[in-house]
């Protein structure tokens, strides 16, 4: 394999995300599922701090779900710099509730120098789709985070 980050993230398939560089994919305490260079399948459990006062998972809580897998399928690229997101298309079109564990999958759809733009999903337990995003990052003067 000749991208060094997806090599890196594989090893972490099947653990939580206590490792994860990003502050918010630590507290979504997720698990890695999948890692392909521009493509991440990662399942995150509900709990009761990420409803709604209606008991569903809040549309916050699934904006910023869809932003950081996004945000990890982009990093796949092993692009030097760090993206940001320009912006975040949500459309939410079923709940979630506490406990379910959600399957969240991001791809990149076209991967430009300046730009990249992708599409996320959030599918509850039975295979419904929950959520659907899509999102453009663009390229920052900022150096990625790379392992050592």
């Amino acid at each position: 394999m000749s991208n060094p980050t997806v090599k890196f993230m594989q090893a972490f398939v099947g653990q939580d995300s206590s490792n994860s560089p990003s502050p918010i994919t630590h507290w979504l305490k997720g698990t890695l599922e999948l890692i392909e260079e521009g493509h991440v399948i990662m399942r995150i459990p509900t709990r009761a701090d990420m409803m709604n006062p209606g008991g569903t998972l809040h549309g916050g809580v699934s904006s910023m779900i869809l932003d950081d897998v996004i945000g990890a399928a982009v990093y796949t690229l092993h692009d030097e710099n760090f993206h940001t997101s320009v912006n975040l298309t949500v459309d939410f079109l079923s709940v979630a509730k506490p406990g379910d564990n959600l399957k969240v999958e991001a791809k990149v759809v076209r991967y430009g120098k300046t730009m990249v733009n992708c599409d996320g999903f959030i599918y509850s337990e039975s295979g419904k789709l929950v959520a659907r995003a899509t999102s453009n990052l663009i390229r920052t003067p900022n150096k990625a985070f790379r392992p050592a």
